[in-house]
């Protein structure tokens, strides 16, 4: 994973979750950087950082689209400490955080949006990818997209529509909730996800059926083995600082592989198209 130092910090934005600090860094690149919230008093929130990795590797290797990731160093003289809230017993000089780099002109799907008719729905450009990433986030157990409304979702406008990515996914396996503790027998909810949004409810008569099914079948197809791989990857690209435990590893690997989850995630996908 690409390593970069901070520049200037832009600012502190105030979110429900993590209130990323918005930071210019010195490859010119704008990046949306996170530690903790500055809420939790859980000093296992810093997992998330590791769920982050793990799903944005993921969500590469099933082709959906994100934003690149980067370690972001905190480098002296590059914020004022006076602007920071809830950053502030946090940010300091050689802290390292996980930043998101940020995309040129792209928007979040808010609560007010939504697909009315056959022609906006045309204009999206990957608009199976959203189905892609209900059922990712039902796998990974993402409590954190469809949430009051809140996608976690950016649109990028291209010439010929627009094109929707998946970013946020601090959250997931259970979320603060469930810090060390998650585990394969959990119940699979479609509470605060994607798949039980408005949004998404206004965009599933324009999907086709045969090929949703398609889609369904074949999403989930990933071997063990490449599960396993991308988890340990990942958990080898986080610095040793974030001190994440080596057990979480297996604790994700048996979350992902199990095939009695996947079997029920395919089937509560299957009846969206009965």
């Amino acid at each position: 994973m690409q390593r970069v130092k901070t520049l200037t910090l832009i600012q502190e934005i105030t979110t429900d979750g993590h209130s990323p600090l918005h930071f210019l860094c010195e490859d010119m690149l704008q990046y949306y950087c996170k530690y903790r919230s500055g809420v939790s008093m859980n000093a296992h929130e810093i997992d998330c950082l590791f769920y982050e990795v793990v799903s944005k590797n993921l969500l590469s290797r099933l082709d959906i689209p994100c934003p690149e990731i980067a370690i972001v160093e905190i480098a002296a003289n590059s914020f004022d400490r006076k602007k920071l809230i809830r950053h502030k017993k946090f940010c300091f000089p050689g802290q390292l955080y996980l930043g998101s780099k940020a995309i040129d002109k792209a928007e979040d799907l808010h609560g007010l949006s939504s697909v009315t008719n056959k022609r906006a729905f045309n204009r999206i450009l990957n608009p199976y990818d959203l189905l892609r990433i209900c059922i990712f986030d039902l796998w990974i157990d993402n409590c954190d997209r469809g949430k009051r409304e809140n996608y976690n979702l950016l649109i990028t406008q291209q010439d010929l529509g627009s094109e929707f990515l998946a970013f946020d996914h601090a959250f997931c396996f259970g979320g603060l909730d469930s810090l060390r503790i998650f585990n394969h027998l959990r119940p699979i909810s479609t509470i605060d996800k994607l798949v039980s949004s408005s949004f998404f409810k206004k965009l599933l008569p324009y999907l086709n059926k045969a090929k949703s099914i398609e889609v369904v079948n074949n999403f989930l197809s990933l071997q063990d083995y490449e599960i396993e791989r991308i988890i340990y990857d990942s958990y080898n690209e986080c610095p040793e600082q974030w001190a994440i435990p080596q057990n979480l590893r297996e604790r994700m690997v048996l979350f992902l592989t199990d095939s009695s989850r996947i079997s029920q995630i395919k089937y509560i996908m299957w009846s969206l198209f009965k």
